[in-house]
């Protein structure tokens, strides 16, 4: 092994969990600039230089009209002038397909933002300003209190004025989206330090990397979730400065750093006129699209991924490294055409129905049923809504309406993120059935993405007449899951295996032996010591 030899090399790959051999990790940390090794800790650490970019105000200017351009060519990335805009959400907001930012928020307000405020695991942005002290981070750099300033634009650190709160709010719905799949509260609540211990991992937004650290757009130890005194940064000094595109970008990249990703890059490229031919460690995408993982900033579509581009560097799984710290959201609908879950109405005649979904899992649909005249139907799938005209949805969603004998009636899929209200036919009265599902958009191999990391909030609306006649019966659906793998071992010397719910019981189905997010535990050792399993419901 180079550089550090295979017994070390082999200690921080059990340490951090890493997925690969020795000689893959010993590569990394060859050929990433950004990648080390902390010596106090002996953990890895990325500096993350790649993700400066500080600019002028033309130059964001120009930056969003680019991002604007690529909206343009994608299109109709923005829902039609004939698609009524959502009214801005009163606070608390709930994160909805659609729909605004709730706007004239207090301070207050934009430090009590949470994405799912009952699960169990957290990631904590931190905007208000922070005094760390005895971390590892203190220790690592030799500061007894390494202080980052509130988040400022104004130069008045002491308060936040109505452009910093917008901003707060706008990078929080982001964050949220990217970590949508997850059953995770991304939140701008601080519970304090030992409140996280094992549950959480906190970003402190605030100031320049060279207030303590260095040169860095952010920093974070991999694989450090849950571990007290290891927060992560991002220093939006350095981002535009205080761009909230590239804060949004840099906060969502830092903390997949701490939940084990690595930087997702190009391997050299012979071919003549490759824009990278030595390769390079951070990959700003191509189209449209960038893998959150590079360098997202210049991109409309940013999405965890799994290397399908062409010379990718990185073939992490990013959505199953992610999952074994934070467990995958159950399906929340019916996940097929026989369990499809009806859609309310209140008897004959015209209805609309509104459904709230979160897409968790690539290619798996979810599936409604409703009983309608024959006639015109109008259905509408909102995703996650832009931040002006600066896009922060991951999902691109395509919809599809089939009869009760299972043959396609329509797909929508006009080509952008959202699907504008449509009409569709009905060629009888009766049963139909509507799925959503996130889509491709071309491959990967042509500049396009694929439907790996098509994910995030949406909300469908259908309106329909109302048939008189009843549904046909709904078959049960048995909740199917499984008990992950052991993680690495954690400061108590012990390994924590998490259950996923791959489909979540339906129509009376069986319900699984343990709720999603349930953990069982045991000693490291596996030896001498009973093991011990807990289960803690989210």
């Amino acid at each position: 092994m180079r550089v550090l030899g295979r017994q070390q090399l082999s200690q921080i790959s059990s340490r951090v969990g890493y997925q690969g051999d020795l000689r893959t990790l010993a590569s990394h940390l060859d050929d990433d600039d950004d990648l080390g090794v902390e010596a106090a800790s002996n953990r890895l650490v990325f500096q993350c230089a790649g993700l400066i970019a500080n600019a002028s105000a033309a130059e964001i200017a120009a930056t969003q009209a680019v991002i604007e351009q690529a909206t343009a060519a994608a299109v109709g990335r923005r829902q039609p002038p004939q698609t009524p805009a959502a009214a801005p959400q009163a606070f608390p907001p709930t994160l909805v397909g659609g729909t605004p930012d709730p706007t004239g928020l207090s301070a207050a307000d934009a430090f009590s933002l949470h994405s799912r405020p009952g699960a169990r695991l957290k990631l904590v942005l931190d905007f208000d300003g922070n005094t760390l002290v005895g971390g590892v981070w203190n220790q690592a750099k030799g500061l007894q209190q390494i202080v980052t300033p509130a988040y400022d634009k104004d130069g008045n650190p002491s308060s936040f004025n109505a452009e910093e709160i917008e901003d707060i709010v706008a990078i929080w719905h982001a964050v949220a989206e990217d970590y949508a799949a997850f059953d995770v509260d991304v939140t701008t609540a601080d519970p304090g330090d030992a409140a996280l211990a094992g549950v959480g991992q906190k970003v402190l937004i605030g100031g320049h990397s060279g207030d303590w650290y260095g040169n860095a757009g952010g920093v974070a130890y991999v694989s450090s979730f849950g571990t007290p005194g290891m927060p992560c940064f991002v220093f939006p000094r350095n981002l535009g400065p205080n761009y909230a595109k590239y804060v949004w970008e840099a906060v969502s990249h830092e903390l997949g750093h701490t939940l084990g990703l690595f930087h997702d890059g190009l391997t050299p490229n012979p071919a003549p006129g490759a824009l990278y031919p030595d390769g390079t460690y951070y990959y700003s995408g191509h189209g449209n699209w960038a893998p959150i993982m590079g360098v997202g900033y210049y991109k409309d579509v940013t999405q965890f991924d799994a290397g399908e581009y062409p010379y990718s560097n990185n073939p992490q799984d990013d959505m199953g490294i992610i999952g074994r710290t934070l467990p995958r959201l159950p399906q929340q609908y019916g996940p097929s055409m026989a369990s499809a879950t009806p859609l309310s109405s209140s008897g004959a005649g015209s209805t609309t129905a509104v459904i709230n979904g979160i897409l968790s899992m690539p290619n798996q649909p979810d599936w409604f049923s409703l009983s309608a005249e024959a006639g015109s139907v109008t259905l509408a799938v909102a995703v996650t809504a832009p931040f002006g005209q600066v896009t922060r949805a991951n999902l691109n969603a395509v919809a599809a309406v089939y009869d009760a004998g299972g043959a396609v009636v329509t797909t929508l899929s006009p080509g952008g993120l959202d699907i504008p209200y449509s009409p569709v036919n009905l060629p009888r009265a009766g049963t139909y059935y509507v799925s959503v599902v996130g889509a491709a958009e071309g491959s990967p191999a042509t500049g396009g993405y694929s439907s790996y990391g098509s994910l995030g909030f949406y909300s469908l609306t259908v309106s329909y007449t109302a048939s008189t006649a009843p549904q046909q019966p709904q078959t049960p659906v048995n909740c199917v899951g499984y008990w992950s793998s052991f993680g690495p071992c954690d400061a108590s010397c012990n390994q924590v295996s998490t259950y996923v719910i791959t489909q979540a019981a339906a129509n009376g189905g069986a319900q699984c032996p343990a709720a999603a997010g349930a953990t069982s535990s045991q000693a490291c050792s596996g030896a001498g010591v009973p093991e011990r399993r807990v289960l803690e419901a989210c």
